[in-house]
C-alpha cells in the first residue's frame, strides 16, 4: 500500500510537465511500428504517432474506467464481491479517470481543454451502458471487463518500465498498474459468480 500510495503521489506531484521529446508508450506496440514502411518515417514522424497512439489509450482508458465504475455500481450481493469493496472499487475507477484526464491536458493543452475527449472521445457508447443492464448478457460483460482489465495491466506494466517514456506518462502508468492487479483478482470472482449463475442455455 505505501508503495501504492506514493505511486499516487508521484503521478499527481509532477507539476504536469510533459516532455515531447520522449515517448509517450512503448514505440513497439503501436501497430504502425509494425509495417515494414515504419523504419522510412522521419524521426519527427515516429515521435507523433507514437504520441497519437499514447493519447488514444488514455481516452480509451477513460471511456472503459467510466463503464467499469457503473458495472461495479450495479453488482449485488451474489457477485462475488462485496458492495463496500464493489463501491470501493468504483472509487479507483473515477480516480482513474481522473489522473488520465490530468495526463491528457498535461499532454496537449489546447486539445483537451474544453473537457471533451478529441481521439475518442469520454462518453461511454449507449450499447456498453446497456448491456451492463441485461441480466442475458452477464458472462459477457464481467468477461469484457477481467479482460479489459489484464490489457491495462500488461501496458501499464510495460510503459512504467521503460526508461524511454516520458516521467510524468510513466508516474501514471505505474499508479494505474498497481491498483490493476487488484482490479483483477477482483473480475475474476466477478467471473467465477457469473459461470456459477449463467444459464446452461
Amino acid at each position: 500500500d505505501s508503495h501504492l500510495q506514493a505511486a499516487r503521489r508521484k503521478s499527481r506531484d509532477l507539476n504536469g510537465v510533459v516532455s515531447r521529446e520522449h515517448l509517450w508508450i512503448p514505440q513497439y506496440v503501436t501497430p504502425i511500428a509494425q509495417l515494414p514502411s515504419y523504419p522510412r518515417l522521419s524521426p519527427t514522424g515516429k515521435i507523433r504517432i507514437n504520441h497519437l497512439y499514447a493519447l488514444k489509450f488514455c481516452e480509451v482508458a477513460i471511456v472503459l474506467e467510466k463503464w467499469l465504475m457503473d458495472l461495479m455500481r450495479q453488482l449485488d450481493g451474489k457477485s462475488g464481491v462485496t458492495q463496500e469493496r464493489a463501491e470501493e472499487f468504483a472509487q479507483e475507477e473515477e480516480d482513474h479517470t481522473t489522473v488520465f484526464w490530468m495526463l491528457l491536458q498535461a499532454s496537449v493543452p489546447n486539445r483537451y481543454r474544453n473537457g471533451s475527449g478529441w481521439l475518442v472521445g469520454h462518453s461511454v457508447p449507449f450499447w456498453m451502458t446497456a448491456l451492463t443492464r441485461i441480466p442475458f448478457f452477464t458472462l459477457f460483460w464481467t468477461f469484457l471487463a477481467l479482460y479489459c482489465e489484464e490489457r491495462f495491466l500488461t501496458l501499464n506494466h510495460l510503459i512504467s518500465k521503460s526508461e524511454s517514456i516520458d516521467p510524468l506518462h510513466r508516474a501514471v502508468h505505474e499508479y494505474h498498474f498497481l491498483e490493476e492487479v487488484r482490479h483483477v483478482s477482483d473480475g475474476e470472482k466477478l467471473w467465477k459468480a457469473a459461470i456459477q449463475g449463467a444459464s446452461p442455455f
